[in-house]
């Protein structure tokens, strides 16, 4: 590898690497110089093949793998050693990982390690002439973007939060795995395992919401209403999630996992409806992949208008009481 080639870390659950992975690829693929080659690196035996073809269906040139069991399951101290001496060794010029829970301890562990850069949960990235790669966060309270770069340290790493980009499975790439030994030394595992668990249907609900057409999104707006009954009502109709401001999280109407925006979570569906949200940068940013917007506010001159693709000016209660009706 060369400073010119990127570096993604593919995270996996058992036999399965995860969407955010393949919304990484894309997307780097979609923004790299013609020239640069997209590397995917694997650790643990355990991955499902039909997921390993995906990663070249999404534009991955390589695939390096450490295919070795004892590196399954994800441990702190192994994967970022292992990490840490694999780009000692190749010198990739710029390291992706997701903004996950495993991405969010390991991505600064490895960036530490490398005394290099790290941005986290970026919102959109392109190179500049250099080389570098602008990554493009909300900054002062979401009320305005930020571009960054890391001029000066290689590898440039960076997190991507899940939902913000579309997976394009549009290449055809040839299937290229490299199998890689792990290091002749790897830290003990510090923590014991004692017990695991199955995947409960709420947990993979969480995870529902990123596949959904429509997602609608309640605001502060909804206290006139005195909660999220109306939107609830909606949904059901429609078949799909309830997400909201963090206000909303606030007044208790959404769980904590269900707030959209800069501190909650990004989605990107075919049809985001925004109701009775005044439409602020950090709140915006969460739905920014969305294919088509519409927002629905008492207010004419609130900020989500500017952002809509289709706005409609109403009375909340009134125009959602009507909606629900009409739809029976």
């Amino acid at each position: 590898m060369s400073e010119k080639d990127i570096l993604v870390f593919a995270e996996h659950k058992g036999q399965s690497i995860i969407d955010v992975t393949y919304e990484i690829i894309s997307k780097i693929c979609e923004v790299k110089n013609k020239d640069d080659k997209v590397g995917i690196l694997l650790l643990g035996s355990a991955v499902d093949d039909n997921y390993i073809e995906r990663l070249f269906r999404c534009g991955a040139n390589t695939l390096l793998h450490y295919n070795d069991k004892l590196l399954n399951e994800y441990d702190l101290d192994r994967h970022s050693y292992v990490i840490t001496e694999f780009i000692h060794h190749n010198k990739p010029g710029v390291l992706l990982f997701a903004a996950t829970d495993i991405g969010m301890e390991l991505a600064p562990k490895v960036a530490a390690r490398l005394k290099t850069g790290l941005t986290a949960h970026i919102t959109d990235l392109y190179f500049d002439e250099n080389h570098n790669l602008v990554q493009q966060v909300p900054g002062f309270g979401g009320n305005l973007l930020v571009n960054i770069i890391c001029p000066d340290k290689r590898p440039q790493l960076i997190t991507f939060k899940p939902g913000v980009f579309e997976i394009k499975e549009n290449r055809n790439n040839p299937k290229n795995v490299v199998s890689l030994s792990p290091p002749s030394f790897i830290p003990q595992n510090r923590i014991k395992l004692i017990n695991s668990y199955v995947i409960t249907e709420s947990d993979q609900n969480e995870e529902e919401i990123f596949k959904k057409d429509i997602i609608i999104s309640g605001g502060w707006g909804m206290k006139n209403c005195g909660d999220f009954e109306l939107i609830n009502k909606l949904a059901e109709k429609l078949n799909t999630a309830v997400c909201g401001t963090r206000p909303a999280y606030d007044e208790g109407w959404i769980p904590e996992n269900r707030v959209i925006g800069q501190s909650g979570i990004n989605v990107a569906p075919k049809i985001f409806i925004s109701i009775g949200a005044s439409g602020a940068m950090h709140y915006t940013t969460g739905f920014s992949g969305a294919k088509k917007i519409i927002a629905i506010n008492k207010d004419k001159n609130a900020p989500i208008f500017e952002y809509c693709d289709l706005g409609i000016v109403a009375d909340i209660e009134v125009f959602l009481s009507k909606l629900a009706a009409g739809m029976k």
